[in-house]
C-alpha cells in the first residue's frame, strides 16, 4: 500500500503536479471522512438487529483497511507515535473512543457463542426473539468474532491503544475464553479442520497478550500485575497451551510463550512469583519448554529465543 507521501509524489511537473496533488488530497480527505463516519456510527446495538449486522460488516471493512495500513513501511516504525504513522483507521478508532466498545462487542459475542454451545433453551429463545434460524445466528456470531478479532489484533499491536485499553475487561475476557477452551475443547475446534480457527479468540488472544507483554514497560506495572493476578491470566495461558497445543497454530502457541516470558521478567513476578503461578503452572511451563519450545527454537534463531528467555530460565529452575 502506497503512503500518502508516495502517492502525492506521482504526477507531472509544475501546475500539473500541484493539480494532481490537490486532487489526491481531496480524495484522501473524503476517504478519511468516510472511515470516520463509519467508525463513529458503531454503538451497542441489540445483538442480531439490522443495525448490529451492518456494524459488524462495517467493522470487517475497517479491519481490512487497518490490516493493509499495518503493512505500510511507516507502520513498522515503533519509535514514533501512532499519529506519526500512516495508520489512519487505528487513529480514528482511538480518537472516537471505540476501543472499549470493540472489547465489549467481542466479549458479548463470545458469551453468546458459549451459550450456543451449552444452552439449547437459550438458543431457542434467541430464534424466537430475532425470527432468524440457528444457522443465521451462528454464522453472524462467527463473522462478528472474525471481524472484531481482526481489528482488535491491529489495534492491540500499537502502544497507544494498549495504554488506553480497558485492561480489566481484556483480562476478564481472556479468563472466560481460556477457561472455556480448556473445559470444552470440542466446542472451540472447527470440525472440518480439527483445529482451533486462526480467527477465533482462543487463538488471537494469545497474540494480543504477546503484544501486551512486549509493551509492559509502557504500561503501569502495578495495575497490570494486579489485574493479571486477579484474573489468573498466566495460569490460564499455560493451561490453555498444554490442553490445546495440538489444535493451535504453532505461532499462536509461541505468542503465548512470549507473553508468559514477559510476565516472568517483570519486577512484580520476580518479587512475588507465587502470586502469578502455582505448582501446576510451574509443571506446565516445564512441559511447554520441553515439548514445544525446544523443537520450535531448534533453528537457533537468537531473536526468537530472546523473546522467551525468561520462560526458558524459569523452566530450567522448576524442572
Amino acid at each position: 500500500m502506497l503512503s500518502r507521501k508516495t502517492q502525492y509524489a506521482v504526477g507531472g511537473e509544475g501546475g500539473d503536479k500541484d493539480a494532481v496533488s490537490a486532487q489526491k488530497e481531496a480524495s484522501w480527505t473524503k476517504l478519511v471522512e468516510g472511515y470516520a463516519d463509519a467508525i463513529d456510527s458503531w454503538d451497542e446495538f441489540p445483538l442480531f438487529s439490522k443495525e448490529w449486522v451492518a456494524m459488524i460488516d462495517s467493522i470487517g471493512y475497517i479491519a481490512g483497511v487497518a490490516t493493509m495500513e499495518a503493512k505500510a513501511p511507516e507502520a513498522a516504525n515503533e519509535e514514533g507515535t501512532l499519529w506519526e504513522r500512516e495508520e489512519m483507521c487505528l487513529r480514528l478508532i482511538l480518537e472516537h473512543h471505540k476501543s472499549s466498545l470493540l472489547l465489549n462487542l467481542i466479549q458479548q459475542t463470545k458469551e453468546h457463542q458459549r451459550t450456543f454451545a451449552l444452552n439449547p433453551i437459550a438458543v431457542e429463545a434467541d430464534i424466537k426473539v430475532t425470527r432468524h434460524d440457528k444457522a443465521f445466528l451462528a454464522n453472524h456470531l462467527r463473522s462478528a468474532e472474525q471481524n472484531i478479532g481482526a481489528l482488535m489484533g491491529c489495534l492491540l499491536r500499537v502502544r497507544e491503544a494498549l495504554q488506553t485499553c480497558d485492561l480489566s475487561l481484556l483480562f476478564s475476557h481472556a479468563k472466560e475464553v481460556f477457561t472455556f477452551a480448556v473445559a470444552h475443547q470440542k466446542s472451540v475446534v472447527a470440525a472440518e479442520k480439527d483445529k482451533i480457527p486462526e480467527s477465533s479468540q482462543e487463538s488471537l488472544l494469545l497474540t494480543y497478550l504477546a503484544s501486551l507483554g512486549r509493551h509492559l514497560e509502557d504500561l503501569p506495572e502495578d495495575t497490570v500485575s494486579n489485574l493479571l493476578v486477579r484474573n489468573e491470566v498466566a495460569k490460564l495461558v499455560a493451561r490453555h497451551i498444554c490442553a490445546n497445543r495440538a489444535v493451535l497454530a504453532p505461532h499462536r502457541v509461541f505468542d503465548g510463550c512470549v507473553f508468559l516470558s514477559s510476565v516472568m521478567g517483570s519486577e512484580e513476578f520476580l518479587t512475588h512469583p507465587e502470586e502469578f503461578v502455582d505448582d501446576t503452572t510451574r509443571a506446565q511451563v516445564v512441559q511447554i519448554n520441553e515439548t514445544f519450545l525446544t523443537g520450535h527454537l531448534a533453528s537457533g534463531d537468537a531473536a526468537l529465543r530472546s523473546g522467551v528467555s525468561n520462560l526458558i530460565l524459569c523452566a530450567s529452575k522448576w524442572k
